[in-house]
C-alpha cells in the first residue's frame, strides 16, 4: 500500500490531468459547462483526500480494511459540487464521484506502467483492488441512500452481505468446476479440494482439508506440488521435481509443469499442472491455486505414435543400409577409367539407383534408374530392379551363360519390360539408362528407357547428349528397345543423372542449362569435384523452390 500512496503523491501532476480528461468525457453530456481546469482541481482534491486517509490507516493498526474504504468515501462525500454543475456549492452527490474515481483508477494505472527503469514494479492487482473497493463502497452508499439507509452500520451490513454472497459464489464456482482444482493457504494447508479433484485422485475433500497431505493425491512419497513451489517463491526447484515445466504466460508468478503421476490408491495418469498465487489487498500472498488437466489418453496416443515412428525410423535406417550395400564402392577401380558417383536420398531411402559392374575382362556395365515417386514404395521398386541388374542375381538378364556372351542393353531392357508385372509395380513407371563400355575398342553401346539423356563431354570440351531411346519401362509390354552406339576417345567423360539434379519440375529447363554450364566451366577438375559442385548447386536450388528430390550422379571418364 505504501508504494501505491507514494506513486499517487509523486505523480499527482501527471495523474490528475489524465483523470480529469477521462472524467470530462463521461460528464460532457450532463455538465457541458464543467471546465477541464476546474475538473482537474477537483481531481486533485479527491486524490489528496484519498492519500491522507490512506496514510491515517497505515499509522493505526486497529483501522480495519472496510473501515478504510468507508472513511475515504465519507470524506469524499463532504466535498462540495464543483462550479459548472447545477448544484454547485452543495455537498457532492455520490454518483458524481464515480466518474472521478474511474478517471483516477485509469490514470494511476497508466502512470504505474511508466515507471523509470530499475524501479520495482507496482502490484497492479493491489492497485485495481484498492480502487475497485472504493467504487464498491461508493455504490453501497448510493444504494443505501436509494433504499433509505442513512446509517453507516446499515450500509456496512449491506456491503458485508455482498462480500459474503460474492465469496459463496466463487467457492461454488470452484467446487462445481469440471477442472480438478485445489487451493493451499500460505502455510501449505489445503483449504479447497473440489469434486473433480476427488474424482481424479481418489482422495476426498474430508481427507484433505486442513492438512498438508495434498501430495498423496499425486505421488507415492512426500514432495512439493506445484502450488507449494509457488507459495515458497522458489521456481528454481522445478528442475528437481519436473522434466517439463516453465513460467506461466498468463499469471504473474504462476508456473506450469506436466508429467506422469501415480498415487497410493492406484490412480495414475499424465497431468498438466498450472499453479498461480493469490494475493490480498495489501499485495501479500495468502494462498495458491492449482488446476490439473488430465491428458492421459492423449499422452498415451502420442507415446504410441512416437514409438511407432521410432520403429519405422529404425526399419528405414536398416533399409537405407541395405540399399547402400547394393551400391558400388566409392573407391571402385577399373583400369583405364576414372569413376565417381554421388547418391543422396531426399529421405532415408531413394527411388534412384545405379550400378557399375565388370561383365568380363573387356566389358563394363553402367546403369542409372529413377522410379516415379519418392519414399518406401519407390525405393523398393528401385532396389528390386537393381537386384535384377546384378550379374549374379538373375540368369539371362545381363549374360547368357549358354552362349557365353553378354546380353545387349536393349535385350536387357526388353526382358525387364516383358516381366514388369512380376514386380507388382501397379502404375509405377521406371526410367533407366543402361550401357556397356568395351574397354578395348572404347565403343559404348546403350539403351535408354525414358531416362534423362546423359551428357558426353568430349576431350575438346564439346558436349553431346546421348538422347536416342524409347519410353520408360512399364508403359506397355509392346515397347521394343534398341541398341545405340557411340565411340569414345581418351579424355572423354560421360555424366549420368536423375531428375533431382535439375531442381523442381518448373526449374527443369533452367536446371539442365545450369548443369551443362557447370560441366563446361569445370571440365579441368576431377570427376568427384565436379559431381560435388553439381549436387550442392542442385540442393540449394531445390530447397529454395520448396521441393526436395533424390539426387544421383554417376560419371566415368576414359583415361588419357
Amino acid at each position: 500500500m505504501k508504494k501505491l500512496v507514494s506513486l499517487m503523491e509523486e505523480k499527482a501532476d501527471k495523474i490528475c490531468p489524465l483523470a480529469a480528461g477521462y472524467a470530462r468525457r463521461l460528464f460532457h453530456l450532463y455538465f457541458p459547462e464543467l471546465s477541464l481546469n476546474y475538473l482537474e482541481k477537483f481531481c486533485r482534491t479527491v486524490l489528496a483526500r484519498i492519500i491522507r486517509e490512506t496514510k491515517t490507516h497505515e499509522k493505526d493498526p486497529t483501522y480495519s480494511g472496510p473501515e478504510l474504504y468507508h472513511n475515504i468515501v465519507g470524506k469524499l462525500t463532504r466535498i462540495s459540487m464543483p462550479s459548472g454543475c447545477p448544484d454547485a456549492g452543495d455537498r457532492i452527490e455520490p454518483l458524481f464521484l464515480l466518474p472521478v474515481l474511474k478517471g483516477l483508477h485509469h490514470s494511476v494505472r497508466d502512470t504505474a506502467g511508466d515507471l523509470p527503469a530499475g524501479t520495482p514494479p507496482l502490484n497492479l492487482n493491489l492497485l485495481d483492488s484498492f480502487f475497485d473497493r472504493l467504487e464498491m463502497t461508493l455504490w453501497v452508499r448510493v444504494c443505501g441512500t436509494a433504499a433509505g439507509i442513512s446509517e453507516i452500520p446499515a450500509a456496512e451490513q449491506l456491503y458485508e452481505q455482498q462480500l459474503h454472497d460474492q465469496k459463496h459464489f466463487f467457492l461454488n464456482l470452484i467446487e462445481n468446476s469440471s477442472m480438478p482444482t485445489f487451493v493451499l493457504d500460505s502455510s501449505h494447508r489445503v483449504i479447497i479440494w473440489n469434486r473433480a479433484c476427488e474424482h481424479l485422485t481418489g482422495y476426498t475433500a474430508e481427507e484433505m482439508l486442513n492438512t498438508e497431505s495434498h501430495w498423496q493425491g499425486f505421488y507415492l512419497n512426500p514432495r512439493p506440488c506445484l502450488a507449494d513451489i509457488v507459495i515458497d517463491g522458489n521456481p528454481d526447484s522445478l528442475t528437481e521435481y519436473y522434466i517439463n515445466y516453465g513460467i506461466s504466460e498468463v499469471h504473474t508468478n504462476g508456473l506450469w509443469a506436466e508429467g506422469w503421476f501415480k498415487n497410493r490408491r492406484g490412480r495414475e495418469g499424465y497431468i498438466v499442472f498450472n499453479a498461480a498465487p493469490i494475493y490480498n489487498d495489501s499485495g501479500e500472498l495468502i494462498a495458491a491455486i492449482e488446476t490439473l488437466r488430465d491428458i492421459t489418453e492423449r499422452k498415451k496416443a502420442q507415446e504410441a505414435l512416437e514409438l511407432k515412428n521410432r520403429q519405422i525410423s529404425e526399419e528405414l535406417e536398416t533399409a537405407a543400409r541395405l540399399q547402400r550395400n547394393l551400391l558400388p564402392a566409392h573407391d571402385i577401380s577399373i583400369p583405364g577409367l576414372e569413376i565417381a558417383w554421388v547418391f543422396e536420398p531426399s529421405t532415408y531411402i531413394a527411388g534412384d539407383m545405379f550400378g557399375i559392374f565388370r561383365l568380363d575382362e573387356e566389358n563394363t556395365g553402367f546403369y542409372i534408374l529413377d522410379v516415379m515417386g519418392h519414399g518406401v514404395s519407390a525405393a523398393l521398386k528401385a532396389v528390386t530392379i537393381s537386384y535384377l541388374l546384378k550379374p549374379s542375381s538373375w540368369p539371362g538378364v545381363l549374360r547368357d551363360s549358354r552362349s557365353d556372351r553378354n546380353i545387349t542393353p536393349a535385350e536387357t531392357l526388353n526382358n525387364i519390360n516383358q516381366h514388369f508385372s512380376m514386380l507388382d509395380t501397379g502404375l509405377i513407371f521406371v526410367t533407366i539408362f543402361y550401357g556397356i563400355l568395351n574397354l578395348k575398342s572404347l565403343e559404348f553401346t546403350y539403351a535408354r528407357a525414358g531416362h534423362n539423356p546423359p551428357f558426353l563431354l568430349r576431350h575438346d570440351r564439346e558436349i553431346e547428349e546421348l538422347s536416342k531411346g524409347e519410353p520408360a519401362l512399364g508403359f506397355t509390354d509392346k515397347t521394343v528397345y534398341h541398341n545405340y552406339q557411340v565411340s569414345l576417345y581418351p579424355g572423354d567423360r560421360v555424366f549420368f543423372y536423375t531428375d533431382g539434379i535439375l531442381g523442381t519440375p518448373a526449374q527443369k529447363n533452367s536446371g539442365k542449362k545450369q548443369l551443362l554450364r557447370l560441366l563446361a566451366d569445370n571440365s579441368e577438375k576431377d570427376l568427384k569435384e565436379i559431381l560435388t559442385l553439381a549436387k550442392n548447386n542442385a540442393r540449394n536450388s531445390t530447397l529454395k523452390g520448396g521441393h526436395d528430390d533424390d539426387i544421383t550422379l554417376l560419371a566415368f571418364g576414359i583415361s588419357s
